[in-house]
């Protein structure tokens, strides 16, 4: 996933079936360059999980209430900008 953010240069990047958890630290998470926004999944499911990477160069914030919103593989984050005006 590295290899692909840094030849493509997406401004963001999306990842069903992370199958990311808890005991994983942000830091393996990781892309050089990109905000991480991740969902875990829940145990004891075998797959789920989420993880949305933003340019650290778009201004975003995590939308927790709409993350946890009962559906376990949602991430969602809120991208503002240079007039101030907002994405979701």
């Amino acid at each position: 996933m590295r290899f692909i953010a840094k030849e493509t240069d997406y401004d963001i990047i999306a990842v069903t079936e992370s199958w990311a958890k808890n005991e994983i630290a942000d830091s393996e998470l990781h892309i050089d360059g990109y905000i991480t926004y991740r969902q875990d999944r829940s145990a004891p499911n075998k797959g789920g999980g989420v993880l949305l990477y933003l340019k650290d160069t778009l201004h975003s914030e995590p939308l927790p209430n709409l993350s946890n919103s009962g559906f376990s593989d949602l991430v969602w984050a809120q991208i503002r900008n240079s007039n101030g005006g907002t994405h979701s």
